[in-house]
């Protein structure tokens, strides 16, 4: 697992885990070999097809509508974004963007939390709230951590979600 939740000094210093990461290769449980990386600077995933049809699967029976997605800012998959754009995305997900304000160790920092929650509370709070009974898909730990300290309520990573 590669997690990177750099911000401020340190991002700006070592960069994404997208900056430092030329490819991934990754051998599932089922024993299918996933790679993904740049060849000649185009992005490719090989091997992904039983990842992306159950995506796909998941999709058309309706299990990803309703969902509110909260994108963690320095997310690192970019060697998969071109496969996930040629997925049909839910009609029915409301997006929102914004900062869960957490921002790794920032917002748990003496005299941070305020400025965590009032960022938190510019848009992802309120979305939250709007939506009570919606599943909450959150790719950064930070993220899931900051939602269910602020609202009391799970915040999914999308392979949690496909695991349902």
């Amino acid at each position: 697992m590669i997690g990177n939740n750099a911000c401020g000094s340190r991002s700006l210093a070592y960069g994404r885990t997208s900056d430092n990461v030329a490819g991934l290769g990754l051998l599932t449980a089922a024993g299918d070999r996933l790679v993904t990386g740049y060849e000649n600077g185009v992005a490719v995933a090989r091997g992904s097809e039983t990842v992306v049809s159950g995506v796909r699967a998941a999709i058309s029976r309706g299990h990803t509508r309703r969902r509110r997605p909260h994108r963690h800012p320095h997310r690192g998959h970019r060697a998969l974004v071109h496969r996930r754009a040629a997925l049909r995305r839910p009609r029915a997900a409301a997006r929102r963007p914004g900062c869960c304000g957490l921002a790794g160790n920032f917002g748990v920092e003496r005299g941070h939390y305020e400025v965590s929650v009032a960022v938190a509370g510019q848009n992802l709070l309120p979305a939250l709230d709007t939506a009570p009974d919606a599943v909450v898909l959150a790719d950064g730990f930070s993220c899931r951590a900051q939602i269910a300290d602020l609202r009391d309520r799970p915040a999914l990573h999308l392979a949690q979600l496909l695991d349902r």
